[in-house]
């Protein structure tokens, strides 16, 4: 819309997944933010799509726009990048509002300091859409006195004034994203056009490494299942072959996810391939669930399985899950449904044994990809809390490395290089086995031609980091 608001919203260009190379997925919140002010024109731009001069490219959409108010929104190892680029938007016009949301806004605010204070005008904690959307209007109308947005963070004499938290969202009241307002394109995985949606948000599990349960409690809510439906329709007139389904948990209600998969079914929507996350426990109550998730076109699923030691399960608050990982994966591999499995590995009393174990198992479950993240001390979660107490975390503050990938601990025997080079040493041996590769069913779809040569490249990345400590840290220019 042309003649209202100008408002800017920029994801961050730091990047860190092992797809990297092969995939890029679109931001959804920004698109869910902007659908909170239709009347206002509202661009978004995907920074990690443009790796290089990121700010001069910043810099040139602010000239030709001339935004009234610029967010962004940043996790933990992406907010170095949040502060640089927010000082380009200062020095193009110091007046601009800028708001920051996202993870490590609602996480570490109790954290910032003069440069957060210098660089940025607003946070926005937890959710933000109803948060934004009053923030917006307040600066749409000359007002100052922002004490009544639940969930903001606003400056008064020079310091922070954190307001409270609001109530969660009516996930049946918010619109549907307006991905229209995205400036730049080109979201693929394996080649094919891919597109976000969340059907749910939230998580009842006591997980203590996820941020999850502090931003929105351990509460599950969910969309309705028509207005899903509907957005996959309207993703597929937008080109979309791929969906990504980003919901925290989606297999917390069974009968609620087979219901969409036979409604995706009923509505000849199965012709496009769905993707992912689910939880053990949820894939091995019921084994229809696989059934009806192929049927609907679920091809590949990430499946947070986290470890294989009953001890260090315990540690995690996950109980002991092995049985249920056993028949998770079998339910999935008997209805041909790839699977992507996700450990963590580095907790305090592991040892340089208990890592070797996990790969050796991993590979025996029969997880098609596998991907062991360091154990990452991410502010405010109770993993954090208990491993700073017992001295564990080498790597207290800079942030920029808190992407999963990166070792930031050390446990009681080893410290951080060992751990970290016998970590990438393993997964040297994992990824360029034979028998690995030749068993990977996601080696083996049929577009795997266009990008096998790029899951390979990546790859070699353990190689550099076996010595540097610096797997998947993002290279962009800014």
């Amino acid at each position: 819309m042309s003649g209202g608001q100008k408002i800017l919203l920029c994801s961050m260009p730091d990047v860190a997944m092992a797809f990297k190379r092969v995939g890029d997925m679109p931001n959804l919140g920004l698109a869910s933010l902007a659908a909170m002010v239709p009347e206002a024109d509202v661009r978004i731009i995907d920074l990690h799509l443009i790796f290089h001069k990121v700010g001069a490219r910043l810099a040139r959409e602010l000239k030709e726009f001339g935004p009234e108010v610029v967010g962004f929104t940043s996790m933990s190892f992406q907010f170095k990048s949040a502060l640089a680029l927010a000082e380009i938007v200062r020095r193009h016009d110091p007046l601009i509002p800028i708001i920051l949301g996202g993870y490590h806004a609602s996480m570490a605010y109790e954290e910032f300091g003069q440069a957060e204070i210098e660089n940025f005008d607003y946070l926005v904690r937890g959710e933000g859409e109803r948060a934004f959307r009053a923030l917006t209007q307040k600066l749409k109308n000359g007002e100052t006195d922002f004490s009544s947005i639940p969930s903001l963070s606003h400056k008064v004499d020079g310091g922070w004034i954190h307001n409270p938290l609001g109530e969660l969202e009516n996930l049946s009241e918010i619109p549907f994203p307006r991905r229209e307002a995205r400036r730049v394109g080109g979201f693929t995985l394996f080649g094919r056009k891919i597109e976000t949606i969340e059907t749910s948000r939230g998580c009842t599990l006591p997980c203590n490494f996820c941020s999850i349960s502090k931003m929105y409690g351990h509460t599950f809510r969910t969309y309705p299942i028509e207005r899903v439906i509907e957005e996959i329709k309207r993703c597929r007139k937008l080109g979309a072959e791929m969906i990504f389904f980003v919901d925290d948990n989606i297999t917390l209600d069974i009968p609620r996810f087979k219901l969409l998969c036979r409604e995706v079914v009923r509505q000849n929507l199965n012709d496009m391939e769905f993707i992912t996350q689910v939880s053990v426990t949820g894939m091995a109550k019921d084994p229809e669930l696989a059934r009806l998730m192929r049927n609907a076109g679920f091809n590949i699923v990430f499946m947070g399985i986290e470890n294989v030691s009953p001890k260090q399960l315990k540690k995690m608050n996950k109980g002991d899950i092995r049985n249920a990982t056993t028949r998770a994966i079998s339910h999935c591999r008997e209805n041909d449904i790839v699977i992507v499995g996700g450990f963590i590995t580095g907790l305090p009393d592991d040892e340089p044994a208990d890592v070797k174990h996990l790969f050796k198992v991993a590979r025996k479950l029969g997880v098609d990809h596998i991907i062991v993240q360091c154990v990452t001390p991410y502010p405010n979660t109770d993993l954090r809390k208990s491993l700073l107490a017992d001295g564990l975390v080498a790597n207290e503050h800079d942030y920029s490395l808190y992407n999963g990938y990166v070792c930031n601990v050390r446990t009681h025997k080893m410290d951080t290089k060992s751990f970290n080079r016998l970590l990438n040493w393993e997964y040297i041996k994992l990824y360029f086995d034979p028998r690995y590769i030749r068993a990977n069913r996601m080696l083996q779809r049929k577009d795997a031609s266009k990008w096998v040569r790029r899951v390979f490249i990546n790859s070699l990345e353990h190689f550099p980091a076996y010595f540097t400590n610096r797997l998947f840290v993002s290279r962009h220019t800014l």
